[in-house]
């Protein structure tokens, strides 16, 4: 038997290693129909469905009267979610096949997701002499379609329990319920139902992976994390798997973990410059810069215009204290994307700690031409003004600010200033009434103007709040 196993094995390498040859060298190559049939089914399981296709037009070219080929095409425009696309395949193998129970319920299923709920009910109908547990579930399924595309999402979820409890590893039905959960807000309901399912099939790696994005919206972290590894571990190919336990370490701040994980992926699979992103994220928070840099490096290899790979070369370099690489890096992220306020707070904050204030003000004046809606980038501005004794100009940024975001502490920026340019009956009513409105924050005046800690009036005012 393991014989026998490993010559189809070997056979089928030997197939998909010949098959990439050619395609290699820009060449098709003719094969016999378990041949096409092999290659195809391989690259789905692999998930590159677009590959699968390419053969199955290849091989459609080939043989034009094979219905299996046609069939396998309308599967695959639908797993693409090309419904009208996949309608005609299917129906072109309804001619040739009109009482075949695959062709009926593929029909069914393109209809149901183009929103041909009657006539897709209608081809259940004619159905219903099928009893086989197979046919009951791709039935529900359909089903599940109809009732998501009219809102019915409490009759999807009750379907789709119906079918995992007949076919509980069922990977398409499992993908379902998890968009029903969400729409019935049924989390505990559904989380209940997935540690039985958990229970019964313990390498259901799917039913790993819903319950651990269950526990995810219900804020049960850990839960879901552990929950979500899971699902990987039994299943090493599954892509989502890897990808939602690294975006969940991000979130809550395991970043070795992301980090480790990450890794694995990029070594199984395509990694694009998002991933490389997060990793580099990751690596940036855990101050291992050493690799942060050279995943930036890869990434921005992978896309000379990716603008956030630069910018996070610039963090980098930031975080070194190598003030002018991370400016050169930052220059290059704001020469491809002009409208993202972080770069220029980010090249003004370099120029500041170059010294050169002329440009660290053009670079803030332009941040703040973008209206953003973030306060934490008026505050940078106008500290850096009052600082540099600009106060004329922090009051019109000020003014400007208010208009755009709301902040509390503005009132007590209006204070130091009104102290700052020898107004101090002004300034104390500021600051009256930014103590009124928000007293936790008054500390902060004292690390602005340190001067004002010895002013007796300033700290009697502050006394009575505390009091």
């Amino acid at each position: 038997m393991n014989e026998n196993n490993n010559k189809i094995t070997s056979t089928l390498i030997n197939l998909v290693s010949n098959f990439e040859g050619l395609i290699q060298k820009g060449q098709i190559g003719s094969y016999n129909r378990e041949e096409y049939t092999q290659l195809i089914n391989f690259y789905i399981a692999n998930n590159n469905i677009d590959k699968a296709m390419d053969i199955v037009d290849i091989a459609i070219e080939q043989y034009k009267y094979i219905t299996n080929f046609y069939l396998l095409k309308g599967n695959l425009l639908l797993q693409l979610h090309q419904p009208e696309d996949a309608l005609k395949y299917i129906e072109h193998c309804e001619n040739l096949s009109p009482y075949d129970f695959e062709v009926k319920i593929l029909k069914a299923k393109s209809l149901s997701m183009i929103g041909n709920v009657e006539e897709s009910w209608s081809v259940l109908n004619e159905l219903k002499t099928f009893s086989n547990l197979n046919y009951n579930v791709d039935i529900n399924i359909i089903k599940s379609y109809i009732y998501e595309y009219t809102g019915e999402f409490e009759k999807m979820f009750d379907i789709l329990k119906e079918t995992l409890i007949l076919d509980p590893q069922n990977t398409e039905a499992l993908h379902k319920i998890n968009v029903a959960t969400l729409f019935t807000r049924k989390y505990d309901e559904s989380a209940s139902f997935h540690l039985k399912l958990i229970e019964d099939t313990p390498y259901n790696y799917m039913a790993w992976f819903n319950l651990g994005q269950i526990y995810s919206i219900t804020a049960q972290y850990e839960h879901a994390i552990d929950c979500i590894e899971y699902s990987f571990l039994i299943n090493p190919g599954f892509e989502d798997g890897y990808l939602e336990y690294t975006d969940l370490c991000l979130q809550v701040g395991k970043y070795r973990n992301a980090a480790v994980v990450y890794e694995e992926y990029i070594n199984k699979f395509e990694a694009d410059s998002e991933i490389y992103l997060n990793l580099i994220n990751a690596y940036i928070h855990l101050k291992n810069y050493k690799k942060a840099k050279k995943y930036a490096y890869k990434s921005v290899k992978l896309d000379s215009y990716n603008d956030e790979a630069y910018f996070m070369l610039g963090e980098i370099y930031r975080n070194q204290e190598k003030w002018d690489k991370a400016l050169n890096a930052y220059q290059k992220a704001i020469e491809i994307e002009k409208e993202r306020e972080e770069y220029y707070n980010a090249i003004a904050e370099m120029y500041v700690k170059l010294n050169d204030f002329a440009l660290a003000e053009k670079y803030y004046d332009k941040l703040v031409d973008l209206n953003s809606p973030e306060e934490k980038y008026y505050l940078n501005y106008i500290l850096f003004l009052i600082e540099n004794k600009k106060y004329n100009k922090a009051d019109k940024v000020l003014a400007k600010s208010e208009d755009l975001v709301y902040c509390n502490y503005f009132n007590y920026l209006k204070a130091v200033i009104r102290f700052k340019t020898g107004d101090k009956k002004e300034a104390l009513l500021l600051l009256d009434n930014a103590l009124s409105e928000n007293f936790d924050e008054y500390k902060k005046i004292f690390e602005i103007a340190p001067e004002l800690k010895y002013d007796k009036d300033v700290n009697s005012m502050i006394n009575y709040y505390r009091d």
